[in-house]
């Protein structure tokens, strides 16, 4: 809602590093600042599937499942209009999902540390995890609809769906439930500089990776 200066590079980076075929459903939470024109003038020229406009602010979790449900893909990626994506991210989401065949959810940055309990190491750029992020996640459509998709209590803060999302994937009895991080195929909070995942800081990284990959040491 009213970011479209971020909205703008996040979703030019979709349309600019992906290659795999897809489909791309945007809300508008009530913007009142040319984001509305924007979105249709990219769904004029075809490069965005389908629009949604709320007539007033409706929040994360309730979005998130409004638009979800109205894809038919058996897997689909959230991202938040301050991601940026780079080239290659589609094939590495994937390639991951199908690598690891009890993966259900897969995110593009990792909130623990090396040392955090129950944190599993892959190899250099995948790691298993308690729990993801939502910000810019991939989750496999019959996890969502086993939990019920995102809930948010009354009274809480915006972020906590995301908890209570990943306590109800654990409870799950499917198979394809684990969490994993995949870095760093995105740049998450365009808008905080000096955030650990910020744009700048996490091209750095990316663009290390791609030098790594490059040399055939993999």
């Amino acid at each position: 809602c009213n970011r479209l200066i971020y909205l703008k590079k996040c979703i030019w980076s979709i349309i600019a590093s992906t290659s795999i075929p897809y489909r791309l459903f945007v809300i508008d939470d009530n913007s009142d600042d040319g984001t509305v024109e924007w979105l249709k003038h990219l769904k004029d020229r075809e490069l965005i599937y389908d629009v949604v406009y709320n007539k007033k602010n409706m929040g994360t979790a309730w979005n998130y499942n409004h638009i979800i449900r109205k894809s038919t893909s058996s897997i689909f990626i959230m991202a938040n209009d301050d991601i940026y994506f780079y080239r290659s991210w589609d094939y590495a989401t994937l390639n991951t999902i199908n690598k690891f065949k009890d993966c259900g959810v897969l995110t593009f940055f990792n909130y623990h540390t090396h040392n955090t309990p129950n944190i599993k190491i892959i190899d250099d750029e995948t790691v298993q995890v308690p729990r993801t992020g939502m910000a810019g996640t991939a989750i496999r459509r019959d996890l969502f609809e086993d939990v019920n998709g995102f809930f948010l209590p009354k009274g809480k803060r915006m972020g906590f769906f995301a908890s209570l999302f990943c306590e109800k994937v654990n409870r799950s009895k499917l198979t394809q439930k684990k969490h994993y991080a995949l870095s760093p195929y995105y740049a998450y909070h365009m808008d905080i500089p000096h955030s650990k995942l910020s744009e700048r800081k996490q091209l750095d990284a990316y663009c290390k990776m791609r030098r790594f990959h490059k040399k055939g040491k993999r």
